[in-house]
């Protein structure tokens, strides 16, 4: 029952000297004047923040120095801040050591099960797509372990193609949905342990 409040680092952190620092700050000051002027307070939820919790180290440049910077800020106003905050992070291994103790629970979500992606592949697909009546979520629920963002990527560029036919054909396939599947499953860059070549070879 609470109202989100979402940023992403990309938001505020700049390209000038001090500029991010004073960004972040700014960034927690605005919720914690908003929060204290409601009785139900939002959530901060910080997405990607991978940007800017890994660990401090020797600043040999000045954006190392900046990102230790912003670290040190962050812990800091996490430290202070009496509102409910979410920090959404691709990988928790990277992390300055320092966040563990001012976080108060770490969840981690697994890729969904294949009753859950059935459950998404059908909130994706909705009746009022042309040719729905067709698709069997079923199967590419239980082959392919994808997420849920990766489920509603693949359903968009499949109706995208699906609606440049001739109005005739203006249906969205099976064979649609597999063909884009097949595209994101072969683009997932953690799939790639060991890169090829680039360039000349």
């Amino acid at each position: 029952g609470k109202e989100a409040l979402t940023i992403d680092p990309s938001s505020f952190l700049g390209s000038f000297v001090g500029e991010s620092e004073k960004s972040l700050r700014e960034v927690f000051r605005r919720f914690s004047f908003i929060s204290n002027r409601m009785k139900n307070p939002p959530v901060l939820v910080m997405n990607e923040a991978d940007a800017i919790l890994h660990p401090r180290g020797k600043a040999h440049h000045s954006t190392d120095h900046m990102q230790n910077n912003l670290v040190s800020i962050l812990l800091e106003e996490l430290e202070r801040c009496e509102g409910l905050i979410v920090l959404t992070v691709n990988d928790a291994t990277r992390m300055d050591e320092a966040f563990s103790r001012r976080i108060d629970l770490k969840i981690l979500i697994d890729r969904p099960t294949p009753d859950l992606r059935e459950k998404l592949w059908r909130l994706y697909l909705p009746p009022t797509i042309p040719g729905i009546e067709d698709i069997d979520p079923v199967p590419l629920a239980q082959r392919y372990e994808l997420t849920g963002g990766q489920i509603r990527m693949i359903v968009a560029n499949a109706c995208s193609e699906a609606i440049l036919r001739p109005e005739t054909d203006r249906r969205l396939l099976q064979s649609d949905l597999k063909r884009y599947i097949d595209l994101e499953r072969t683009g997932q860059f953690e799939l790639h342990t060991k890169p090829g070549p680039m360039g000349f070879v």
